[in-house]
């Protein structure tokens, strides 16, 4: 019974489905990245790996 269902479905759309997943969670995630007031949170963050201290928040 499960083959007969998945067999019966239409296959063809998936492809095109996962396309437009993609390449909304990569516009999501550029737009996050550049977003107003980031360019705080990746300063602090990208010095933390030259400090030899404890870490800052």
């Amino acid at each position: 019974m499960f083959k007969e269902a998945i067999a019966a479905v239409n296959m063809n759309i998936l492809p095109t489905i996962a396309l437009l997943l993609f390449v909304s969670v990569f516009v999501g995630v550029v737009i996050w990245s550049f977003r107003k007031g980031s360019s705080k949170v990746y300063e602090s963050v990208s010095s933390n790996a030259l400090n030899d201290g404890p870490l800052k928040k």
